[in-house]
């Protein structure tokens, strides 16, 4: 018996090299005797697989020791299990048959082996890892500290027995299983926020827009009187923020959107977005493992991914990336399942619309499609004429949207130089210091990667088992990850560092596929990796539930009740029809993000240089500007020039300013240790008019006017623009120079006394 256990664990290895292995997925017939073409093929893939992993291995370790012989010990769990197989396979062949690993999936498994040897590396050491604490002491048991890696060796040896036979019923015990991560996660949102708002970072900014983008639509540029007097937006263009708006819309109406923003956060990207992964791996024609694998690989693709989601906002891009998943499976089945039906059609051009709303999603479209022109075997006419009906289709709903980007001075801050003399716009230049700028970029983006989406997903798409699905996803993995790295280089104000997102989104449904595939291979002999890959995708609805709970290094922040003190406070104290100004830069000072939605919450408009995250290049971060400041009385003429009757502060040079001029300042409050100081400006008549008298009140798109006289010239402390007219055709409407740049809205009312001044779009 002593000798038995070794042959018996030799021969189910070399079921994995025989060379009369039989192949589940169509191929030709070998009856030379002589290993045929596929033989030599599947070989050629093992080993590029090997050479693949062991780069991946290179790129993703930290410093010191490749191998950590302490996590080595973990192994041990796995003996009590190893030898339950060895003895159950020994005594009961016939009822626990054994079978090779297919020959197409023999590369997928070695990515799997050099992943489960990655996690005794350094890189779980890496403080962005995507499993919280994987190596640290989470809590204690009676054998000492446990670890999430002792939890996923152990999870593994339970599961292991069940796996013994091919489970029908693993499917639906996972769908089961992604259902309940997904309530658990918006609890576990519910229970951190309350449902109140989000306020880090950007999520004002997007709040603010998506607000906008509800009252205006289908307006995709508005005249925005809350801002400076009076600004042209189109910002939810350009960062995306029009397709949650379009999902967010009925719910915005029934309710506000400070009641609706953290919740639909909550419903798009935990339950929405995944069912995406589900629906895309349904339309590339997965099986229901791989289905649901996709989905639980989208929960979240990276703690980069988080980061932006629910630390920095940025909700806009996140979501649009998402669509890479169904765009690229459409077009993928278009091109090799030749599925012309009216039904992929809907779904193609869904994807592609919901893909653009972020401009950088051109890119990421673009890229896709290099899937289709490299595939030149599989062109025909009718498949031909069914993508450009698509693509009609998605340009004609898009038209009017980057029309209007390319008509705005968006445009222009886009693609204006950088203040960087070194950086030259336009010409990329090929440096070693890029190079090494860009490795270490990559290295830190794929460090943060799910690991499963790194080695069966990036990996895995060079040797997937579809050989189809290797000739359409390859050149897009590798378009999007020249573009993560050459992006910020050559477009620096899109942050294109962020091209990893789309890049993971893509590589989804082949890590789902290989997944699948690995999770329904039969033979006794597989229990431990299928038992393997259910324990992981066990631990990544846990660790998402984790990251939801505030447990990573990104987090999420409400308003906190100091907040809505300050907005109750400038409801009170700033009297409706003038102005609050921001002196000085805000950045997130007032609460913990940026004061975009002030103006909705308090109903009072403002003046402020970073109200959004504007590119510090193109503006400056001081307010007012430069020109304002040049004398003493430049800044009080300023303020009565745009009728401000309050100014708060976060710089200590301006609070020191304004208290040296008590007669024309007095302090009022603070808020935040004092960190932010209030003003009431005292030396001036506050009257939305410059010249005139009478009342207006400014909203989006609109400023309704009342004169007390209506046959003198007045002038409205609103600043001017050449699309806006009277409702009224007698008034006549001019640009009024007041002095340092502003140009003000200068009326000759004709005996009109009320009327509403309107903003013209140009589309």
């Amino acid at each position: 018996m002593r000798d038995r256990a070794p042959r018996l664990f030799l021969s189910i290895l070399s079921l994995l090299i025989h060379r009369d292995t039989p192949v589940t997925y169509p191929c030709k017939v070998n009856t030379s005797g002589r290993p045929g073409r596929g033989h030599r093929d599947g070989l050629w893939q093992t080993l590029f697989a090997i050479l693949i992993a062991t780069g991946l291995l290179v790129v993703l370790h930290e410093t010191g020791k490749f191998v950590r012989v302490e996590y080595v010990g973990y192994l041990w769990i796995w003996l009590p299990v190893l030898l339950l197989l060895l003895v159950v396979l020994k005594q009961r062949p016939a009822a626990f048959p054994l079978h090779p690993i297919p020959r197409p999936l023999r590369p997928a498994f070695v990515l799997l082996v050099f992943m489960l040897l990655a996690l005794f590396t350094g890189w779980p050491e890496h403080r962005w890892f995507y499993f919280l604490r994987w190596n640290r002491p989470t809590w204690p048991h009676l054998w000492g500290p446990s670890t999430i890696a002792m939890v996923f060796f152990v999870l593994t040896a339970l599961l292991t027995p069940l796996f013994l036979r091919p489970r029908k019923w693993l499917a639906s015990a996972l769908w089961i299983l992604l259902a309940l991560v997904m309530i658990h996660c918006l609890l576990t949102l519910y229970q951190h926020t309350g449902w109140i708002l989000m306020i880090r970072d950007d999520h004002p900014s997007f709040a603010f827009r998506i607000w906008k983008v509800s009252e205006v639509f289908p307006r995709l540029e508005s005249y925005v009187p809350f801002w400076n007097g009076g600004e042209i937006h189109a910002y939810a263009l350009t960062s995306g923020a029009i397709g949650p708006a379009l999902l967010m819309y009925p719910f915005i109406k029934w309710s506000s959107i400070e009641q609706v923003h953290t919740p639909a956060i909550g419903v798009l990207f935990i339950m929405v977005v995944p069912l995406l992964a589900v629906w895309a791996a349904r339309i590339a024609g997965l099986r229901r493992s791989s289905q649901v694998a996709a989905g639980f690989l989208a929960l979240c693709t990276t703690q980069f991914y988080h980061l932006w989601l629910v630390q920095f906002g940025t909700i806009g891009a996140n979501f649009a990336a998402a669509f890479v998943m169904p765009f690229a499976a459409c077009l993928y089945r278009v091109l090799f399942f030749q599925d012309h039906s009216v039904k992929l059609g809907v779904y193609t051009v869904i994807a592609g619309v919901f893909l653009l709303m972020w401009p950088p999603g051109a890119a990421m479209a673009g890229l896709v499609t290099l899937g289709v022109l490299v595939n030149v075997k599989q062109w025909n006419w009718p498949t031909w004429r069914f993508l450009l009906i698509c693509a009609g289709c998605v340009a004609l709903v898009h038209a009017r949207q980057y029309l209007v980007i390319a008509g705005s001075d968006i445009w222009g801050l886009i693609t204006e130089d950088s203040p960087d003399p070194e950086v030259s716009t336009g010409l990329f230049v090929l440096q070693l210091d890029w190079l090494l700028d860009a490795k270490g970029w990559l290295r830190a983006h794929f460090r943060q990667a799910h690991p499963l989406i790194l080695f069966l997903g990036l990996a895995g798409v060079f040797v997937a088992p579809r050989r189809s699905m290797r000739r359409f996803y390859v050149p897009i993995v590798i378009g999007m990850t020249l573009l993560t790295m050459a992006g910020p280089e050559i477009v620096p104000a899109l942050q294109l560092e962020r091209m990893i997102i789309p890049l993971l989104f893509a590589a989804v449904i082949p890590a789902a596929l290989c997944v699948g595939a690995l999770l329904d291979m039969r033979g006794a002999q597989w229990a431990l990796p299928r038992a393997m890959l259910v324990a992981l995708l066990i631990l990544t609805g846990a660790n998402v539930q984790r990251l939801w709970n505030n447990e990573g290094l990104a987090r999420h922040q409400i308003a906190s009740p100091e907040y809505f003190d300050m907005v109750d406070f400038i409801q009170r104290e700033v009297p409706t029809g003038t102005r609050l100004l921001f002196a000085g830069r805000t950045v997130h000072s007032y609460g913990g993000g940026h004061v975009a939605l002030l103006p909705y919450l308090t109903g009072r408009e403002m003046m402020a240089c970073d109200y959004y995250h504007f590119d510090p290049a193109q503006i400056e971060y001081n307010y007012p500007t430069r020109i304002w400041r040049e004398s003493p009385e430049s800044i009080p003429e300023f303020l009565r020039l745009y009728n401000v009757s309050m100014v708060t502060t976060r710089r200590p040079e301006w609070r020191e300013r304004f208290r040296a001029q008590p007669e024309r300042y007095e302090e009022v409050a603070s808020f935040w240790d004092e960190r932010v100081t209030f003003f009431r400006v005292t030396d001036a008549d506050h009257t939305p008019f410059v010249k005139g008298k009478g009342r207006a009140q400014g909203d989006l798109n609109r400023i309704a006017v009342r004169l007390d006289d209506p046959d003198a010239e007045a002038v409205l402390s609103y600043n001017w623009h050449p699309r806006l007219y009277a409702d009224d055709d007698r008034v006549e409407l001019f640009p009024f120079d007041a002095g340092r740049g502003a140009v003000l809205i200068g009326i000759r009312p004709q005996g009109v006394s009320e009327f509403t001044i309107r903003h013209r779009n140009r589309l």
